[in-house]
């Protein structure tokens, strides 16, 4: 139960890193920026949403490129590391990165990584 628990978390705390490095990169352009002419902030306003803009579809392909190895790791699939190794040397084939999508959806799920389940039992006198 706690490993569901953590799930949520960690998608959390990785769209987390993702805003702080685009607030950084605002931040950095800003602070870059001031004591220009309006022209100069006017234009360099556009570099800096430019910036954010290329960062955040950056960030995006990454996720969408290792989607096999989002898909394994939720599904606790047992060669999550094999889809992860494949799919970055072979994922930019159209033919590779589907074969690492399919593996990773109907791979067996590793036993070991799944919680492990008490069942209680009634003690009878």
């Amino acid at each position: 139960m706690e490993n569901e628990r953590q799930r949520p978390n960690r998608l959390a705390n990785g769209i987390g890193i993702f805003l702080m490095v685009g607030a950084f990169a605002v931040v950095l352009g800003v602070a870059t920026h001031t004591g220009t002419s309006a022209a100069a902030r006017a234009q360099g306003n556009r570099d800096v949403a430019s910036l954010v803009m290329l960062l955040a579809l950056l960030a995006i392909g990454v996720v969408f490129y290792f989607l096999p190895v989002v898909i394994a790791r939720v599904r606790h699939a047992s060669h999550t590391a094999v889809i992860f190794w494949l799919t970055l040397f072979l994922g930019w084939t159209v033919l590779g990165w589907l074969a690492m999508v399919i593996w990773a959806a109907v791979d067996e799920a590793n036993p070991a990584s799944r919680p492990a389940v008490t069942v209680a039992s009634e003690v009878l006198p």
